[in-house]
Formats: C-alpha cells, sequence, structure tokens
C-alpha cells in the first residue's frame, strides 16, 4: 500500500495535483531507514510526502545545525479521524516549538495526514522562502539535510520511535 501511496504522489507531482496551476517539475523519491521521502518543487513552493510505518505522528525537519536545532520542522498526526500538520522550529538540540509561539508564522500552505494499514503519510506544501526566521530557505539545485522522525501515538510531545537522516540535493 505505501507504494501505491508513493506512487500517487509522484504522479501528482508530474501533473501539479498538489499545486493549483503551477507547473510541477518531476518529483524524486528517496528512502532513510524507514521513511520514505517524496518532493518536488514548482520554483515557488516545496510539494512532499512523509510516510512511515507507524501509528502515530511522523515529522520531518529541514536543515538542523545539531540534532534538532534550527530545524524546520513539519509534524502531522491525527487528532481523531482529522489530520493535522503544524510548522514547527527546533528551538535547542532536543526540543521544538510551533512558529507562532516563537513569534513566527505557520507557513504550510496545504497539508494532509492520512493513516492506512499501519502507515501515517503526511503530504504538505511550503514555501521555498517563506521569510520567517523560523523556516530555512530553501534553494532549488543546493543540498538539503533531513531528519525524520515517529512516535508511536498521536502525541507529538512523546519522544520518537524511530528517527532517520538524509540529504537531498533540492
Amino acid at each position: 500500500m505505501i507504494k501505491a501511496i508513493i506512487a500517487a504522489v509522484i504522479a501528482g507531482f508530474a501533473f501539479g495535483a498538489f499545486a493549483g496551476d503551477s507547473t510541477v517539475t518531476q518529483g524524486k523519491t528517496i528512502s532513510a531507514g524507514k521513511f520514505t521521502f517524496a518532493y518536488s518543487s514548482d520554483g515557488a513552493n516545496l510539494i512532499a510526502s512523509v510516510s512511515a510505518p507507524v501509528a502515530g505522528w511522523i515529522a520531518v525537519g529541514f536543515n538542523p545545525t545539531s540534532v534538532m536545532k534550527q530545524a524546520n520542522m513539519i509534524v502531522g498526526y491525527m487528532n481523531g479521524t482529522t489530520g493535522v500538520v503544524v510548522d514547527q522550529y527546533g528551538d535547542g538540540m532536543f526540543s521544538h516549538k510551533p512558529d507562532t509561539a516563537l513569534g513566527g508564522k505557520n507557513d504550510i500552505i496545504l497539508s494532509s495526514v492520512t493513516r492506512d494499514k499501519g502507515t501515517t503519510t503526511m503530504t504538505f506544501t511550503i514555501p521555498l522562502d517563506s521569510g520567517d526566521k523560523y523556516d530555512s530557505k530553501l534553494i532549488a539545485g543546493e543540498n538539503v539535510k533531513l531528519i525524520f522522525a515517529a512516535g508511536k501515538t498521536d502525541d507529538i510531545a512523546k519522544k520518537h520511535s524511530m528517527k532517520a537522516t538524509a540529504t537531498i540535493k533540492l
């Protein structure tokens, strides 16, 4: 099932399904540990999906300086039957807070969280450069360090049960 979800996301990237009328370049997919990350850009935004075999929260962070510190983090979970995605910032090596709690803004344009047969998938669109000091500026052609984490429950205050790292070229 996870392969079908990722294939649908990549097909959506190729045809611009997640970006309104924008032209989206062909998407790419990587694996990091048990995480699958699919991504593309329409020139102004990053359109991405992250999946993992977990029935809890899931997160991806962009360009941390040390562990989670200074990472632009996108965290998704289910609140009953509703998916919730939040824009957070790594305010320490092992801590993060919502951008809005730090004086920043929520820069997520589109988002969803789904769960199917023990796999959680979060799809989101964020600006490559939001202008928010709590978000990483993402530049086409440059390397982006990613951190992934997921928990066993939907309580995002609980520590992760799995994690991974990767580097992509945007």
